[in-house]
Protein backbone atom coordinates (compact mmCIF):
# COMPACT_ATOMS: atom_id res chain seq x y z
CA UNK A 1 0.00 0.00 0.00
CA UNK A 2 1.44 3.80 -0.71
CA UNK A 3 4.41 4.60 -2.99
CA UNK A 4 6.81 1.56 -2.36
CA UNK A 5 10.43 1.01 -4.18
CA UNK A 6 12.57 3.26 -6.03
CA UNK A 7 10.81 2.52 -9.69
CA UNK A 8 11.87 5.28 -10.98
CA UNK A 9 13.69 8.66 -10.79
CA UNK A 10 10.47 10.57 -10.27
CA UNK A 11 9.08 9.35 -7.18
CA UNK A 12 6.84 12.09 -5.77
CA UNK A 13 7.69 13.79 -2.49
CA UNK A 14 5.53 15.34 -0.15
CA UNK A 15 6.09 18.70 1.34
CA UNK A 16 4.23 19.74 4.74
CA UNK A 17 3.82 23.54 5.41
CA UNK A 18 2.86 23.02 9.13
CA UNK A 19 3.96 23.39 12.71
CA UNK A 20 6.88 21.11 11.17
CA UNK A 21 7.48 17.30 11.47
CA UNK A 22 8.23 15.76 15.42
CA UNK A 23 10.25 12.47 15.93
CA UNK A 24 7.88 9.46 15.81
CA UNK A 25 9.54 6.06 15.02
CA UNK A 26 6.54 5.55 11.76
CA UNK A 27 7.53 8.16 9.69
CA UNK A 28 10.68 6.50 8.27
CA UNK A 29 10.89 8.52 5.27
CA UNK A 30 11.04 12.20 6.59
CA UNK A 31 14.22 14.28 5.00
CA UNK A 32 13.95 16.87 6.93
CA UNK A 33 12.37 20.07 8.12
CA UNK A 34 13.28 23.94 7.24
CA UNK A 35 12.02 26.39 9.50
CA UNK A 36 10.73 29.39 8.04
CA UNK A 37 11.12 30.90 11.41
CA UNK A 38 15.10 31.04 12.37
CA UNK A 39 15.71 29.93 8.58
CA UNK A 40 17.61 27.03 9.23
CA UNK A 41 17.36 22.90 8.76
CA UNK A 42 16.35 20.02 11.46
CA UNK A 43 15.89 16.68 11.38
CA UNK A 44 12.52 16.31 12.93
CA UNK A 45 11.36 19.69 14.71
CA UNK A 46 7.26 19.86 16.13
CA UNK A 47 6.55 21.65 19.26
CA UNK A 48 2.93 21.65 19.00
CA UNK A 49 2.41 18.28 17.22
CA UNK A 50 -0.88 19.37 14.31
CA UNK A 51 2.32 18.80 11.52
CA UNK A 52 3.24 15.51 12.95
CA UNK A 53 -0.59 14.13 13.20
CA UNK A 54 -0.78 15.60 9.15
CA UNK A 55 2.58 14.28 8.09
CA UNK A 56 0.74 10.20 9.74
CA UNK A 57 -2.18 11.13 7.52
CA UNK A 58 0.46 10.65 4.99
CA UNK A 59 3.27 8.46 5.49
CA UNK A 60 3.03 6.59 8.73
CA UNK A 61 3.91 3.20 8.44
CA UNK A 62 3.09 0.70 11.60
CA UNK A 63 -0.18 1.02 14.08
CA UNK A 64 -1.01 3.90 12.17
CA UNK A 65 -0.97 3.22 8.43
CA UNK A 66 -1.14 6.25 5.95
CA UNK A 67 -2.09 7.14 2.64
CA UNK A 68 1.03 6.36 0.84
CA UNK A 69 3.56 4.94 3.38
CA UNK A 70 7.04 4.98 1.50
CA UNK A 71 6.75 8.45 0.34
CA UNK A 72 9.50 10.81 0.96
CA UNK A 73 8.51 13.30 3.48
CA UNK A 74 9.72 17.12 3.72
CA UNK A 75 8.38 19.45 6.58
CA UNK A 76 8.58 23.29 6.40
CA UNK A 77 7.53 25.03 9.45
CA UNK A 78 5.66 27.95 9.11
CA UNK A 79 3.43 27.72 12.44
CA UNK A 80 4.91 28.26 15.85
CA UNK A 81 4.51 26.41 19.02
CA UNK A 82 1.29 27.14 19.30
CA UNK A 83 0.11 27.02 15.84
CA UNK A 84 -0.18 30.66 14.90
CA UNK A 85 1.82 32.13 11.47
CA UNK A 86 1.82 35.30 9.36
CA UNK A 87 1.59 35.67 5.72
CA UNK A 88 5.38 36.91 6.41
CA UNK A 89 6.20 33.39 7.53
CA UNK A 90 4.07 31.13 4.91
CA UNK A 91 5.08 32.41 2.13
CA UNK A 92 8.40 31.90 3.50
CA UNK A 93 7.92 28.48 3.91
CA UNK A 94 6.38 28.28 0.21
CA UNK A 95 9.28 29.77 -1.14
CA UNK A 96 11.48 27.19 0.75
CA UNK A 97 9.61 24.48 -0.71
CA UNK A 98 10.28 26.13 -4.14
CA UNK A 99 13.58 26.24 -3.96
CA UNK A 100 13.72 22.37 -2.31
CA UNK A 101 11.48 21.68 -6.12
CA UNK A 102 13.78 23.05 -8.29
CA UNK A 103 16.98 22.51 -6.67
CA UNK A 104 15.87 18.61 -6.74
CA UNK A 105 15.60 18.59 -10.40
CA UNK A 106 11.96 19.17 -9.99
CA UNK A 107 10.43 16.24 -8.75
CA UNK A 108 6.97 15.48 -8.43
CA UNK A 109 6.14 17.29 -5.50
CA UNK A 110 2.27 17.64 -3.51
CA UNK A 111 2.42 20.62 -1.20
CA UNK A 112 -0.44 19.80 1.88
CA UNK A 113 -1.25 23.03 3.52
CA UNK A 114 -3.56 21.82 6.63
CA UNK A 115 -3.51 25.73 7.52
CA UNK A 116 -5.73 29.14 7.00
CA UNK A 117 -7.30 32.44 7.38
CA UNK A 118 -10.20 34.33 7.33
CA UNK A 119 -11.91 34.37 3.78
CA UNK A 120 -10.36 37.21 1.67
CA UNK A 121 -10.21 38.54 -1.96
CA UNK A 122 -8.18 36.26 -3.99
CA UNK A 123 -7.18 38.49 -6.35
CA UNK A 124 -5.57 40.47 -3.48
CA UNK A 125 -4.09 37.37 -1.70
CA UNK A 126 -0.12 37.44 -1.36
CA UNK A 127 -0.38 33.66 -0.37
CA UNK A 128 -3.23 32.67 -3.08
CA UNK A 129 -0.89 34.43 -5.34
CA UNK A 130 2.42 32.01 -4.40
CA UNK A 131 0.42 29.24 -4.83
CA UNK A 132 -0.82 29.48 -8.26
CA UNK A 133 2.81 30.84 -9.11
CA UNK A 134 3.87 27.30 -7.40
CA UNK A 135 1.13 25.29 -9.20
CA UNK A 136 2.27 26.77 -12.33
CA UNK A 137 5.72 25.42 -11.89
CA UNK A 138 4.05 21.64 -11.53
CA UNK A 139 3.22 22.00 -7.96
CA UNK A 140 0.09 20.57 -7.05
CA UNK A 141 -1.67 21.32 -3.31
CA UNK A 142 -4.07 20.30 -0.94
CA UNK A 143 -5.48 22.94 1.38
CA UNK A 144 -7.59 22.71 4.35
CA UNK A 145 -11.30 24.73 3.46
CA UNK A 146 -11.87 25.53 7.48
CA UNK A 147 -13.60 24.48 9.72
CA UNK A 148 -16.18 27.43 10.30
CA UNK A 149 -19.45 25.69 8.91
CA UNK A 150 -21.49 28.21 7.95
CA UNK A 151 -21.95 28.97 4.13
CA UNK A 152 -19.02 31.24 2.65
CA UNK A 153 -16.42 30.25 5.26
CA UNK A 154 -13.35 28.58 3.24
CA UNK A 155 -10.73 30.49 4.04
CA UNK A 156 -7.20 31.30 2.62
CA UNK A 157 -5.15 29.97 0.49
CA UNK A 158 -8.27 27.12 -0.13
CA UNK A 159 -9.74 30.07 -1.79
CA UNK A 160 -7.49 28.97 -4.77
CA UNK A 161 -8.76 27.90 -7.73
CA UNK A 162 -6.48 25.90 -10.21
CA UNK A 163 -6.37 22.88 -12.14
CA UNK A 164 -3.84 21.54 -9.97
CA UNK A 165 -4.71 22.76 -6.12
CA UNK A 166 -7.51 21.10 -4.46
CA UNK A 167 -9.40 22.34 -1.79
CA UNK A 168 -10.45 20.11 0.94
CA UNK A 169 -13.65 19.29 3.01
CA UNK A 170 -14.17 17.15 6.13
CA UNK A 171 -16.35 13.85 5.51
CA UNK A 172 -17.88 11.26 8.38
CA UNK A 173 -17.10 8.00 7.22
CA UNK A 174 -19.04 7.01 10.45
CA UNK A 175 -16.07 4.29 10.81
CA UNK A 176 -16.91 2.23 8.11
CA UNK A 177 -15.22 1.99 4.64
CA UNK A 178 -18.49 1.79 2.71
CA UNK A 179 -19.30 5.64 1.65
CA UNK A 180 -22.82 5.26 1.42
CA UNK A 181 -23.25 6.71 4.60
CA UNK A 182 -20.23 9.13 4.66
CA UNK A 183 -21.60 12.97 5.34
CA UNK A 184 -20.40 16.64 5.05
CA UNK A 185 -19.36 17.11 8.97
CA UNK A 186 -20.91 20.09 10.44
CA UNK A 187 -17.68 22.06 11.19
CA UNK A 188 -15.89 21.70 7.41
CA UNK A 189 -16.38 25.07 5.70
CA UNK A 190 -18.84 26.16 3.29
CA UNK A 191 -18.58 28.17 -0.21
CA UNK A 192 -21.19 30.23 -1.81
CA UNK A 193 -20.63 30.30 -5.22
CA UNK A 194 -22.60 33.50 -5.59
CA UNK A 195 -19.57 35.51 -4.04
CA UNK A 196 -16.46 34.19 -6.40
CA UNK A 197 -14.73 37.36 -5.49
CA UNK A 198 -14.36 36.46 -2.13
CA UNK A 199 -12.91 32.92 -4.17
CA UNK A 200 -15.91 31.56 -2.36
CA UNK A 201 -16.54 29.41 -5.48
CA UNK A 202 -13.39 27.04 -4.82
CA UNK A 203 -14.76 24.06 -3.28
CA UNK A 204 -17.74 23.69 -6.15
CA UNK A 205 -15.03 24.77 -9.25
CA UNK A 206 -12.40 22.42 -7.59
CA UNK A 207 -12.73 21.03 -4.31
CA UNK A 208 -13.28 17.47 -3.05
CA UNK A 209 -13.91 16.09 0.56
CA UNK A 210 -12.01 13.18 2.70
CA UNK A 211 -12.16 11.62 6.13
CA UNK A 212 -11.47 14.38 8.92
CA UNK A 213 -13.89 13.50 11.52
CA UNK A 214 -12.05 11.19 14.25
CA UNK A 215 -8.62 10.90 12.65
CA UNK A 216 -6.15 8.80 14.62
CA UNK A 217 -2.55 9.94 13.44
CA UNK A 218 0.92 10.32 14.90
CA UNK A 219 2.26 12.96 17.52
CA UNK A 220 5.86 13.89 18.26
CA UNK A 221 7.66 11.13 21.11
CA UNK A 222 5.76 7.98 19.73
CA UNK A 223 2.27 9.53 20.77
CA UNK A 224 -0.69 9.53 18.91
CA UNK A 225 -4.23 11.20 19.01
CA UNK A 226 -7.76 11.21 17.24
CA UNK A 227 -8.73 14.85 15.96
CA UNK A 228 -11.28 16.23 13.68
CA UNK A 229 -10.75 19.16 11.12
CA UNK A 230 -10.34 19.74 7.78
CA UNK A 231 -6.61 19.62 8.17
CA UNK A 232 -7.08 16.10 8.93
CA UNK A 233 -8.92 15.21 5.84
CA UNK A 234 -5.75 17.41 3.85
CA UNK A 235 -3.32 14.90 4.43
CA UNK A 236 -5.56 12.37 2.68
CA UNK A 237 -6.00 13.90 -0.47
CA UNK A 238 -2.39 14.92 -0.10
CA UNK A 239 -1.50 11.11 -0.24
CA UNK A 240 -3.84 10.15 -2.63
CA UNK A 241 -2.18 12.99 -5.36
CA UNK A 242 1.52 11.48 -4.16
CA UNK A 243 0.19 7.87 -4.98
CA UNK A 244 -1.30 8.92 -8.25
CA UNK A 245 2.14 10.97 -9.42
CA UNK A 246 3.97 7.37 -8.39
CA UNK A 247 1.48 5.48 -10.15
CA UNK A 248 1.73 8.01 -13.27
CA UNK A 249 5.73 7.57 -13.06
CA UNK A 250 6.28 3.69 -12.78
CA UNK A 251 3.35 3.77 -16.02
CA UNK A 252 6.36 5.59 -17.98
CA UNK A 253 9.31 4.06 -16.32
CA UNK A 254 7.91 0.83 -17.77
CA UNK A 255 6.69 2.33 -21.12
CA UNK A 256 3.14 1.65 -20.45
CA UNK A 257 2.41 5.56 -21.12
CA UNK A 258 1.04 6.65 -24.12
CA UNK A 259 1.10 10.17 -23.20
CA UNK A 260 3.72 12.64 -21.93
CA UNK A 261 3.61 12.71 -17.66
CA UNK A 262 3.18 15.99 -17.80
CA UNK A 263 -0.42 15.54 -20.01
CA UNK A 264 -1.51 13.98 -17.00
CA UNK A 265 -3.57 16.42 -14.41
CA UNK A 266 -4.00 13.77 -10.78
CA UNK A 267 -5.92 16.22 -9.19
CA UNK A 268 -8.30 16.37 -12.04
CA UNK A 269 -8.50 12.21 -12.15
CA UNK A 270 -9.47 12.63 -8.48
CA UNK A 271 -12.35 15.12 -9.20
CA UNK A 272 -13.45 12.70 -12.30
CA UNK A 273 -13.78 9.98 -9.65
CA UNK A 274 -14.92 11.84 -6.58
CA UNK A 275 -18.21 9.95 -4.50
CA UNK A 276 -20.78 12.78 -5.01
CA UNK A 277 -23.68 12.20 -2.25
CA UNK A 278 -25.76 14.33 -3.77
CA UNK A 279 -29.01 13.65 -5.98
CA UNK A 280 -28.39 13.41 -9.96
CA UNK A 281 -30.19 16.06 -11.24
CA UNK A 282 -32.81 15.32 -14.00
CA UNK A 283 -31.11 15.00 -17.63
CA UNK A 284 -27.69 14.69 -15.81
CA UNK A 285 -24.79 11.93 -15.27
CA UNK A 286 -23.20 12.62 -12.06
CA UNK A 287 -24.26 15.45 -9.61
CA UNK A 288 -22.92 19.03 -10.29
CA UNK A 289 -20.42 19.87 -8.03
CA UNK A 290 -21.37 21.78 -5.19
CA UNK A 291 -20.32 24.46 -2.39
CA UNK A 292 -20.63 22.01 0.70
CA UNK A 293 -18.45 18.84 -0.54
CA UNK A 294 -17.27 20.44 -4.05
CA UNK A 295 -17.23 17.47 -6.37
CA UNK A 296 -17.30 14.75 -3.88
CA UNK A 297 -15.55 12.02 -1.43
CA UNK A 298 -12.45 11.01 -2.26
CA UNK A 299 -11.80 7.80 -4.15
CA UNK A 300 -8.52 7.39 -4.94
CA UNK A 301 -8.79 3.80 -6.20
CA UNK A 302 -10.78 4.48 -9.26
CA UNK A 303 -8.82 7.73 -9.79
CA UNK A 304 -6.39 4.99 -10.30
CA UNK A 305 -7.54 2.92 -12.42
CA UNK A 306 -9.20 5.77 -14.16
CA UNK A 307 -5.24 6.79 -14.93
CA UNK A 308 -4.94 3.43 -16.35
CA UNK A 309 -7.50 2.64 -18.33
CA UNK A 310 -7.82 6.54 -19.85
CA UNK A 311 -3.68 6.51 -20.43
CA UNK A 312 -2.21 3.07 -20.05
CA UNK A 313 -1.44 0.65 -22.88
CA UNK A 314 -3.36 -2.45 -22.47
CA UNK A 315 -1.76 -5.79 -21.29
CA UNK A 316 1.12 -3.78 -19.35
CA UNK A 317 2.22 -4.83 -16.06
CA UNK A 318 0.87 -2.51 -14.68
CA UNK A 319 -1.92 -2.99 -15.37
CA UNK A 320 -2.57 -6.44 -15.01
CA UNK A 321 -1.03 -6.08 -11.60
CA UNK A 322 -3.77 -3.56 -11.00
CA UNK A 323 -6.48 -5.76 -12.50
CA UNK A 324 -5.36 -8.61 -9.13
CA UNK A 325 -4.48 -6.31 -6.33
CA UNK A 326 -5.85 -2.45 -7.54
CA UNK A 327 -4.09 0.10 -5.63
CA UNK A 328 -3.96 -0.51 -1.91
CA UNK A 329 -5.16 2.49 -0.45
CA UNK A 330 -6.44 3.55 2.53
CA UNK A 331 -9.80 5.44 3.02
CA UNK A 332 -9.44 5.36 6.64
CA UNK A 333 -6.30 5.08 8.92
CA UNK A 334 -5.71 1.95 10.59
CA UNK A 335 -4.78 1.86 14.30
CA UNK A 336 -4.17 -0.78 16.63
CA UNK A 337 -4.43 0.06 20.02
CA UNK A 338 -2.69 -3.47 21.34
Amino acid sequence: MGVRGASSANAPVVAIVDTGIGENSELKHVEGVKDALDHNWYNRIDKHGHGTHCSGTIGANGRVLGMAPEVHEVGFRVLDDRGYGTDASVLQGLDDAKEYFLGHGQKPMVISMSLGDDPADPSKDPIVAKVKELANLGIYFAIAAGNSGGKGTIGSPATTIHLRVISVAAFDTRGSIDQSDDRITSFSSRGDSSKPNMGQDSLAKGGIGAKGARVTSTLPGDRYASWDGTSMATPHVSGALALLLDLLYKMEAEGSLTVKPSAVNVAELLRRTANNHKEIPPGQKVPAPDDWEGFGELRVGKAAQLLIDTYGKKGSAIERAFAVEQVKVAATLVFDAA
